[in-house]
């Protein structure tokens, strides 16, 4: 029976572990934290429970086939997402893309004509990403054709660079469609970025804590080996294969080796200098992460139905100062969170377990730069604490102006910063989807598609670093490829 070791219990991880264990395959995952999840985890304070990062995911045909396969889709309950948007020009709650683009241009009537322009463009890209994330072998088929027609058009232009071909800079038009998904991604994704957020963003009602610990439970079931609080130090290689991993000192062997974790820590930390070349080093170090995201969590006094009165939706998208910015131009601005545009997601609101009776969970966020003021203060503790409380008072003051009273109501708070997340999920800089979206400093000459192999024989990736945009679903495409190669 071949041995297997995996490097993580995220969903990558734990989807691979479930398919080859399944298989027969002798399967031990080693995750460094002492729950599984990775950013698709979760936690309780005070009785509150909050998402540790990931809110939703997308590409729910492929999520749920996974958990189909695996036998444990009928354990979970899925809801869909609300979104509300509110700006000073505008406040209102669109649930198609088509009353998305109806609702603004009601709210800017003078510039009606170059938003029909606008959506005129966009409409060619969102037209193929529905099609592919439908999950139909027609759709597919039809995503490819559309696609291949706009990929030399648009890869290497950035979201940023599209919109501001039509409208200025520092403008709240420009805000609001600069801001539809990662900063700087290429063009090519808005139109999966749209489809998502009104037909395809869906969440765990139980929370994702849930949906990982179901994973867990059946990959033990199918006598898998799941070890936590066990980082892995090393990857052992000898004559050029990986031949097993280093815990806690103890040497483990194993026929294959997953690395279901961060690519560049695997390869710049976990194995020994020289292993391979010195320019796929560099290049590991110089290629660009996704941005990380600030998280503040909120005990609050008021109940789920008090509290959605309020906000109109489970999601409220809030965009109100009116300031341009550019995430990275901004990471000497000490005033970056005054002029940063925020989320509010109502945790509780999908299942009133989530919160004590009577009372409601609340997440806000907001996409963030590791380095933002020399790292969140780098390694002076004092400093990233003061720091930290600053941004959290900073937000909860334009969380006040929005719904007068509502800070009286908070009994629990907390934040997590991109430090935060790179030090409980060792993804570096805290990245929250592997690479950078601007494919103008891409890792991967193949976007889409899943890329396990490495230089190093029996070494493969199998988490969402295999993917050069990441998230839930990639994760999940390069387990399948993972198993695909091992058979």
């Amino acid at each position: 029976m071949k041995s297997i070791a995996i490097i993580g219990a995220g969903v990558g991880g734990l989807v691979t572990g479930n398919l080859l264990a399944r298989k027969g395959y002798k399967v031990t995952i080693f995750e460094s934290h002492i729950n599984p999840g990775g950013y698709t985890a979760g936690f309780r304070r005070n009785g509150f429970y909050f998402e540790a990062g990931t809110i939703s995911f997308e590409a729910s045909f492929r999520v749920f086939k996974m958990l189909k396969d695996i036998g444990v889709y009928d354990k979970l309950t899925f809801k869909n997402h609300q979104y509300r948007f509110i700006s000073k020009d505008y406040d209102y709650t669109p649930r198609t893309y088509d009353e998305f683009k109806n609702g603004l241009m009601n709210a800017y009537p003078k510039q009606i004509n170059t938003l029909k322009k606008y959506f005129r463009e966009v409409d060619a890209l969102y037209r193929p990403m529905a099609a592919y994330m439908s999950g139909t072998k027609i759709g597919k088929y039809k995503a490819i054709a559309g696609l291949a027609l706009l990929y030399f058009k648009y890869r290497t232009q950035t979201i940023t660079e599209f919109t501001s071909k039509y409208f200025e800079k520092g403008t709240q038009l420009f805000r609001t469609l600069s801001n539809l998904g990662y900063p700087e991604m290429s063009v090519l994704f808005i139109g999966g970025a749209l489809y998502s957020l009104f037909e395809d963003y869906w969440t765990v009602k139980e929370g994702f804590q849930a949906f990982a610990d179901i994973l867990a439970e059946k990959f033990k079931q199918n006598n898998g080996t799941l070890r936590l609080n066990c980082p892995v130090e090393k990857i052992i290689v000898k004559n050029g294969t990986a031949v097993g991993v280093q815990c806690k000192g103890e040497q483990i062997a194993a026929d294959k080796v997953i690395a279901a974790c961060d690519y560049k820590q695997t390869f710049l930390s976990l194995l020994e200098s020289g292993t391979v070349s010195e320019s796929m080093l560099e290049k590991i170090r110089n290629t660009a992460v996704s941005e990380g995201v600030c998280s503040i969590y909120l005990g609050l006094s008021l109940s789920n139905e008090e509290l959605l009165e309020l906000m109109k939706a489970t999601v409220l998208m809030y965009d109100d100062s009116g300031h341009y910015i550019n995430l990275q131009e901004s990471v000497d601005d000490p005033a970056y969170f005054e002029k940063a545009s925020f989320s509010i997601y109502v945790v509780s609101a999908k299942c009133a377990t989530l919160a004590p009776e009577g009372k409601s969970s609340v997440m806000i966020q907001i996409v963030s730069s590791y380095h933002w003021m020399n790292n969140w203060c780098g390694e002076d503790r004092s400093r990233y604490l003061d720091l930290k409380n600053k941004v959290m008072d900073t937000i909860l003051k334009r969380l006040e102006t929005l719904f007068p009273g509502i800070n009286n109501a908070i009994e629990f708070k907390d934040m997590a910063t991109p430090r935060t997340y790179e030090r409980y999920t060792k993804n570096t800089d805290g990245a929250t989807s592997a690479w950078s979206w601007n494919l103008k400093n891409r890792f991967y000459n193949k976007v889409m598609g899943a890329n396990v192999d490495t230089p190093v024989k029996n070494l493969y990736i199998g988490s969402c670093w295999a993917i050069q945009i990441g998230g839930l679903p990639g994760a999940i495409n390069a387990a399948n490829a993972c198993v695909k190669k091992i058979g």
